[in-house]
C-alpha cells in the first residue's frame, strides 16, 4: 500500500505526484491525492490527477494490441460510472474560465465516456485547438485526447496523422505532466505501428520514449511484446522484467507475460518465483497457476 503523504510545498511535488499516480496501486494513489485536494497550492493538481486515475486506473494505451489476452474489457456501466466520478471531481476545480487544462480535462471525460455523441463533441472543441496539419502543435495534451477519440471511433488513419504531429515536437524534461502526455502520444503511435506489423518503426519510437523517460513501463512492455512476437523469449523476458519491476510488481498482466517468457526460455525457477509474486497479490489471477507455474514444475521434475 502506498501510504506516503504528498510533501506539499516541495519543489519536486509534480514528480512526487507522478510517482504516486504510477505506483501501480490506483486506490492508494487516489487516497493520497484526496489528502491534498483541499490544499490551496497543490489541490487543483491533485484533483486533475484523481480524474486521470479514475478514467484510466491502469494507465492503459487505448487501442492496444500488446495487451494481456486475459484482461477484462471495461464495460459501458464502468465507463459511465468513471465519467460521472470524474465530472464530480472536475466541478471542484476553482479556476475554470479560460483554463486550457480544465477544457482539456472536460473533453477527456467526454471521450472516456465511450458515447459516440460525446466523443464527437470533444472533437468539435479540440480540433480547432490543434490547428491545421503542418502548424506547430500548441497542446500535446489535446493531441492525445483527439487521437484517443479517433481510436474509439475506429478512425485509425486520422489518429495516426494527429500523433505524427508530435514527432517533431520538442521534449521537455522540466514539466513532468508535459513529459507524461508526450510519452503517451509516442506510445499510442508505437501501438498503432505494432498493430500494422511495422516493428522497425515501433522499435524506434519506443527507444526514443525510453531515452527521455527511462521509467516508462509501457515502453518496456511493448518492447517485450515485440521480442515475444519474434520468438526471442530471452530478450522479451528482459524487457518484461524491467516493466515488472517498474510497476512495483503490482501489474498482474505484466507478471503473467514475464512468467510466460521465462517458461519459454527455460528459466523455470525464475518463472515459478514470478508466478508466486503474481498470485500473492492476485490469488485468483486466471490461468497463471495451471498454464505456467504447473508446467514449469513439471519441466523441472522431468
Amino acid at each position: 500500500m502506498y501510504n506516503e503523504e504528498i510533501s506539499l510545498g516541495s519543489t519536486v511535488v509534480d514528480e512526487a505526484m507522478l510517482d504516486i499516480k504510477f505506483s501501480g496501486e490506483p486506490n492508494a494513489a487516489l487516497q493520497a491525492f484526496n489528502r491534498a485536494r483541499r490544499d490551496l497550492e497543490w489541490g487543483e493538481r491533485a484533483l486533475y490527477n484523481m480524474i486521470e486515475i479514475v478514467l484510466n486506473p491502469d494507465n492503459e494505451i487505448i487501442g492496444g494490441e500488446a495487451r494481456d489476452p486475459l484482461e477484462e474489457r471495461t464495460d459501458d456501466a464502468d465507463r459511465e460510472m468513471a465519467a460521472k466520478t470524474a465530472e464530480r471531481f472536475l466541478k471542484e476545480v476553482t479556476f475554470k474560465n479560460n483554463n486550457s487544462k480544465y477544457m482539456l480535462m472536460e473533453n477527456s471525460i467526454l471521450v472516456a465516456s465511450g458515447v459516440r455523441s460525446n466523443i464527437q463533441r470533444a472533437l468539435d472543441k479540440l480540433l480547432p485547438v490543434l490547428g491545421n496539419e503542418g502548424e506547430k502543435v500548441c497542446s500535446v495534451g489535446a493531441v492525445l485526447v483527439v487521437a484517443r477519440a479517433y481510436m474509439l471511433l475506429k478512425q485509425t488513419p486520422k489518429a495516426k496523422a494527429v500523433l505524427k504531429r508530435v514527432i517533431a515536437h520538442p521534449w521537455s524534461l522540466e514539466d513532468a505532466d508535459y513529459l507524461e502526455k508526450c510519452s503517451f502520444c509516442w506510445l499510442l503511435l508505437a501501438d498503432l505501428y505494432i498493430n500494422q506489423n511495422k516493428s522497425e518503426q515501433a522499435n524506434g519510437i519506443l527507444r526514443t520514449v525510453l531515452q527521455h523517460n527511462a521509467s516508462s513501463i509501457k515502453a518496456f512492455e511493448f518492447l517485450g511484446y515485440l521480442r515475444e512476437r519474434e520468438q526471442k523469449f530471452s530478450d522479451a523476458a528482459v524487457n518484461y522484467d524491467d516493466a515488472w519491476k517498474l510497476s512495483r510488481m503490482q501489474n498482474p498482466a505484466i507478471g503473467y507475460k514475464l512468467a510466460y517468457n521465462l517458461l519459454k526460455c527455460k528459466r523455470l525457477f525464475d518463472c515459478i518465483e514470478v508466478c508466486h509474486q503474481v498470485l500473492k497479490a492476485y490469488p485468483t489471477y486466471p490461468k497463471i497457476k495451471k498454464e505456467i507455474m504447473d508446467k514449469a514444475r513439471m519441466s523441472i521434475r522431468s
